[in-house]
């Protein structure tokens, strides 16, 4: 379960049981909480006091952070590296109810209103000139020096690591995204799992064929990996994006029953794969006013 308003969540002590309670009813096993550098100590005792109940019902509690703002044309990862810092730094003062992981969203595609235009929209990598197929290169290329250098940071903390990916990473019209590697273009997907333990496919759709349809490049990529991440599946429960892409805003779809009933068809479907680890709910905050 994503929280992307984590201290409305952490405000009083009612919202936190009512997390917790929610937790055990669907079989919750990690919670992303949605956290800047600063937050760790500002709410720390009530990160602690869901983060150690989490725990005892046996879930795992992951720092989340990201924006594209942290790629190096705009303003770069350092507050990204802080946020992690910051995580780590909470550990070390909470040893009994530790984060285990650190979960980062950056979405590398132009129009989000800060960076520069370096990915060129709705063009596969053969379409691109020369000088656009250099932007996309950098871009993609810094994306995976920040997946590396955070890889490192949080081995050398014992923690887990994770990142959620465009589902379209691996079928870009038509064709696999890449980035330049030692003379040759190497599938940007395929490098960064060799990066992260666990992948969170944004693959938001309220039609379960079609979720299938967007990780089946993953797992297929996943099974020529050495030491595979964890594969999840992302189903929007966010009201806004639409009727195509969120239970929310679908008349017919708009039920918890629903989103859980097309989750297992989705499981059913990918089940010989062996790679898919389950389902990211994106996120709290629609998921907990979605009627049953």
């Amino acid at each position: 379960m994503w929280v992307w308003k984590t201290s409305e969540l952490l405000a009083t002590q009612d919202r936190i049981d009512h997390f917790l309670n929610e937790g055990r009813v669907i079989g919750l096993t990690d919670a992303y909480l949605f956290l800047r550098e600063r937050d760790y100590k500002t709410h720390e005792a009530a990160l602690v006091r869901l983060v150690s109940g989490f725990r005892a019902q046996g879930g795992r509690t992951w720092g989340l952070e990201g924006w594209r703002g942290y790629f190096s044309d705009a303003e770069g990862p350092g507050g990204l590296y802080a946020a992690l810092e910051a995580l780590i730094a909470f550990n070390g003062r909470n040893a009994a109810s530790p984060f285990s992981g650190f979960h980062i969203d950056m979405e590398p595609q132009d129009g989000q209103g800060i960076g520069r235009p370096l990915f060129h929209n709705d063009m596969p990598d053969s379409r691109l000139s020369s000088d656009q197929r250099k932007d996309r290169d950098a871009l993609m290329g810094d994306w995976i020096s920040i997946h590396a250098s955070l890889r490192v940071r949080t081995k050398t903390a014992g923690i887990q690591f994770g990142s959620a990916m465009p589902s379209w990473l691996d079928d870009y019209y038509g064709e696999s995204v890449t980035v330049a590697i030692n003379g040759g273009y190497s599938p940007v997907i395929g490098e960064i799992m060799d990066l992260v333990d666990e992948i969170a496919v944004m693959s938001y759709t309220t039609n379960p064929n079609k979720t299938v349809e967007r990780i089946r490049g993953e797992l297929s990529y996943a099974q020529g990996v050495t030491s595979p991440p964890r594969i999840l599946f992302g189903v929007e429960t966010h009201s806004g994006p639409g009727a195509n892409v969120s239970y929310a805003d679908a008349p017919l779809k708009s039920t918890r029953r629903t989103v859980l009933s097309d989750i297992m068809i989705v499981e059913n479907a990918v089940a010989g794969s062996r790679r898919l680890s389950g389902v990211a709910i994106h996120d709290w905050e629609g998921w907990r006013v979605l009627p049953q």
